[in-house]
């Protein structure tokens, strides 16, 4: 059973139950049947939850991606000696070009930042989210090259 699955389950039990302190269905349940404290399946709630949040991929991660998955691409501009960025959704595409063997990475949006990326400049004018991110977050977090 997998992390989400234990934690559903777990949810499931205490709600059914209104916590009732004895569940032997409950994953998170001692041996002898009974819970007697929720810290376990919280900080596995908390866990799954944080990993939620957006964050900026690595290259390798990004490389994890199909065809056609969606991600969102942020991309800079220095514009009097300030980065200026924005972000959009996008779709990778890595069947249109080969990073292993040339170093780029093609991805497409209708919103303007389509393109072929070399991932020499990943985390200094390019960078992907795993979800949009709202500005302060963006804002943030560093630019900075994740492998």
């Amino acid at each position: 059973m997998d992390k989400l699955e234990k934690v559903i389950n777990g949810l499931e039990c205490c709600i059914a139950d209104g916590y009732a302190q004895e569940c032997e269905e409950c994953p998170y349940a001692l041996s002898d049947g009974t819970c007697d404290r929720l810290d376990p399946m919280l900080r596995d709630a908390l866990e799954l939850l944080k990993a939620q949040e957006p964050r900026v991929m690595t290259l390798e991660e990004l490389s994890t991606n199909g065809n056609d998955d969606v991600i969102y691409i942020e991309t800079a501009l220095f514009i009097d000696g300030k980065r200026v960025t924005k972000i959009k959704p996008a779709i990778f595409q890595p069947d249109n070009c080969s990073p292993e063997e040339d170093g780029y990475y093609c991805i497409v949006s209708s919103w303007g930042n389509s393109g072929f990326y070399h991932e020499e400049n990943y985390g200094f004018d390019w960078r992907c989210w795993t979800s949009r991110p709202d500005d302060e977050r963006r804002q943030n977090t560093p630019w900075e090259r994740l492998n």
